[in-house]
């Protein structure tokens, strides 16, 4: 997560805060990020491809995720107990 970049320490430190506590810089990212687990389409992985340079989807199922649909669209390529690693798009 974005909790544990340089970004979020540095500003962290700059506001006072744990870094645990601020919220992440780009709100349109993050809400293209959460709509691929929550409501995922071809069009949604596209665009975190071809915007964001996604490779890959972590999935924790113990939080609420369209897995069958995200499967149906990208390739599992390791599933362990509670997580799943996606492949977004054609390998690189």
């Amino acid at each position: 997560g974005w909790a544990y970049t340089s970004r979020t320490a540095r500003d962290a430190a700059r506001q006072g805060l744990p870094h645990c506590c601020l919220p992440f810089w780009d709100a349109a990212r993050q809400e293209d990020n959460d709509r691929a687990f929550t409501s995922p389409s071809t069009t949604t992985l596209a665009r975190l491809r071809t915007t964001y340079g996604v490779d890959w989807l972590f999935v924790d199922t113990r939080f609420p995720v369209e897995l069958e649909s995200l499967e149906s669209i990208a390739e599992v390529a390791h599933q362990e107990g509670d997580y799943v690693v996606l492949r977004v798009g054609a390998p690189s």
